[in-house]
């Protein structure tokens, strides 16, 4: 799942909303009918309860998708002692009790967040307190019915394993953060069936290993920040396969340091954020994986620092960057691109107006185009704008808006042929997605796909579903209750909810991640909601095809009204 484009109307450009998206995969697609919609009929898709009965001070707090191509389900409870948490697998349809993973070690107090998983479901990788309690430590185990013996990746500790742990794109090795040599965070590699760990990082001195580190798509570097003996944080890479790690920044000046840092999508490039010629004026700079020479990529345009919101095309060419600057005491933000094989960096907007502003911006799937929110015709609101990634006419997506109704993000769709967008309808509100509205990437008419919503009512994720062709979203439908919608991206038909009725005091829950996730065949929308006790948040599951065959039985013609 990748996170997109979004950011609040007229507030500062770190404060960021974000939608979610996730890449567009075969399925069956959703239809709609009438009889699905408003908020107090019940949905013609019929809800699956996939957990066991919850104990009186049971929970389930997390779940997840196992990544094997089919229907499987993991979640989080304490559904069998209290304060103890289990982790379950379930299939998406249902029709089988789930089953406790039996970790054959001494439980203290069991997991201590969900699992990620190997690229291929078969095995899982989580924290828990299993040896001793107070002590997280990192386990591997298979994904099998019930799971088996749990391997202890991690080597004996003087602190605990952090919850940053990454499992390597080919599935062999895991790389986690923890105080295992020293009472510093420091970069570990172990086999994932278990084995030595190794140290990756140099011995620390003083201070911790960063949590934001990346390991490279192909698998074979591990990239990395951490300070010198100076304080000042640098830049690292290291070879997973073995071997000293390599310093990829320039010398900072006295009181430099690398802020941020990308991967480029093949694998072959780090782009770093960094002060390391003037304090304080933040360039960017690019520099091969395996180290070599630092080539700074911003050029004279930069005067203030370039902003931390930046990223790589998918094709690995540009760079693209927003760039803070005052002139004449104007504050403003432009967006620039510059080509990472050799070129000048190019500004990508008009001359803004006054006080004017890029916030955010998005590179389309075939790395032609970018999308960027700002108030760039007016300093009023935010609207949406398209342009090539080298330069050139500016395009306005958003269509024509008032003050009210300024822009709160948007997400272009996995097949880049759409961008989905988000306006606040009500003045009276502060800054909340009230309705979502999509336009053609190409330009063209704006469709509203879902609202406006009642006041103080707001939009809280969005995503694709996996054929592409609608839009899943969570919103408030009353005060303290989030339900769960589907609607054609072409606009087609009206909104339906697919979560079932709730009663009073009920609601669709967030738990850990994201609100909703699909399963791994594509065929089910999981989510976490006490919709049939209030108070008591259970594991639903709901098939996004069987609306397929309500709109045979309707037909085309069936009259539609909107839920909003």
């Amino acid at each position: 799942m990748r996170t997109l484009a979004s950011i609040k109307k007229q507030v500062p450009v770190q404060q960021i909303l974000c939608f979610f998206a996730v890449v567009m995969l075969l399925s069956p697609a959703i239809a709609w009918s009438a009889a699905d919609s408003g908020f107090g009929d019940s949905p013609a898709c019929p809800n699956i309860k996939l957990n066991q009965p919850v104990p009186a001070d049971g929970r389930i707090v997390g779940f997840g998708i196992v990544p094997d191509g089919g229907e499987r389900v993991s979640f989080l409870g304490d559904l069998e002692t209290d304060g103890l948490f289990d982790l379950f697998t379930v299939p998406a349809s249902g029709g089988q009790a789930p089953i406790r993973f039996d970790i054959d070690t001494p439980r203290a107090q069991g997991l201590t967040g969900l699992p990620i998983f190997s690229p291929d479901g078969s095995r899982a990788v989580f924290r828990g307190e299993f040896d001793t309690e107070g002590v997280r430590e990192l386990y591997s185990v298979e994904t099998t019915d019930g799971g088996g013996t749990a391997i202890k990746l991690n080597g004996p500790l003087i602190g605990d394993v952090q919850r940053e742990f990454v499992i390597t794109p080919d599935g062999t090795q895991v790389v986690y953060l923890a105080e295992e040599l020293s009472n510093l965070e420091e970069l570990y590699v172990v086999p994932l069936l278990g084995g030595t760990s190794r140290r990756i990082n140099n011995p620390l001195k003083s201070s911790d290993v960063r949590d934001d580190f990346q390991i490279s798509p192909d698998g074979s570097f591990v990239v990395y920040r951490s300070r010198n003996g100076s304080f000042r944080t640098e830049l690292f890479s290291a070879p997973l396969a073995g071997g000293p790690p390599v310093l990829l920044n320039d010398p900072l000046q006295e009181l430099g340091g690398v802020l941020q840092f990308q991967i480029s999508p093949d694998g072959s490039t780090v782009v770093y954020r960094s002060d390391q010629e003037v304090d304080n004026r933040f360039d960017l700079y690019q520099v091969p994986i395996g180290g070599g020479t630092v080539e700074r990529i911003t050029g004279s345009e930069v005067e203030e620092g370039v902003d931390d919101v930046f990223g790589i095309s998918p094709d690995s060419t540009h760079v693209v960057y927003l760039n803070p600057r005052f002139v004449e005491g104007d504050f403003g933000i432009d967006i620039y691109a510059v080509d990472l094989v050799g070129g000048t960096p190019v500004r990508l907007n008009d001359p803004l107006p006054a006080g004017g502003f890029v916030s955010d911006f998005s590179i389309d799937p075939s790395s032609a185009t970018v999308v960027f929110e700002g108030n760039a015709e007016t300093n009023q609101f935010l609207e949406i704008f398209k342009v090539s990634i080298t330069g050139g006419s500016v395009t306005k997506l958003s269509g024509d808006l008032s003050a009210a109704d300024g822009t709160l993000g948007f997400s272009i769709s996995p097949d880049g042929t759409t961008v989905v967008f988000g306006v606040d309808r009500d003045p009276g509100t502060g800054a909340v997605i009230q309705e979502l509205l999509a336009v053609p990437l190409t330009g063209g008419p704006v469709r509203s796909l879902a609202g406006p919503l009642l006041p103080n009512r707001r939009v809280e994720q969005i995503d694709y579903s996996p054929d592409g062709q609608s839009l899943v979203y969570a919103a408030e439908t009353d005060q303290d209750r989030l339900e769960l919608f589907a609607v054609p991206l072409d606009a087609s038909a009206s909104p339906r909810r697919i979560n079932q009725t709730l009663p009073a005091g009920a609601s669709v829950e967030e738990g850990f991640g994201p609100v909703f996730q699909f399963s791994d065949d594509d065929r089910y929308v999981l989510f976490l909601a006490d919709q049939e006790t209030v108070g008591v948040t259970e594991l639903w599951s709901v098939e996004l095809a069987c609306a397929a065959a309500i709109d045979r039985i309707f037909g085309d013609g069936f009259e539609e009204t909107s839920i909003f």
